[in-house]
């Protein structure tokens, strides 16, 4: 028995003369036809338009949770040190007993 082939089209496409050379070069790379390559980025594309892509693991998701308190924490401790260092260059103002409101 002899399988059924399914049947193909043809699609003409425009396109940059760099995004020609980029697809040239991975198809390439990858050993894979042109028209295979496209194939797959094709395939691949439609996939994520249908939302049918993998998720990242939870190990993945966990560090970048991490990542970002991280970030989160970084940026409040910049902050209170600008704070401590404002404070600090106050009290040493008053602390010398010069100020402007007594001239």
């Amino acid at each position: 028995m002899e399988k059924e082939k399914a049947m193909e089209y043809r699609a003409n496409i425009r396109m940059t003369e760099d995004l020609y050379n980029s697809i040239n070069y991975w198809a390439e790379k990858k050993g894979v036809k042109v028209t295979d390559y496209i194939r797959d980025a094709l395939l691949i594309q439609i996939k994520r338009d249908n939302k049918d892509y993998d998720l990242p693991s939870l190990e993945a998701h966990r560090l970048n949770q991490i990542i970002d308190t991280l970030e989160i924490v970084s940026a409040n401790m910049s902050c209170l040190q600008d704070i401590i260092q404002s404070n600090f260059g106050n009290l040493m103002t008053v602390m010398n007993g010069t100020n402007y409101l007594t001239d």
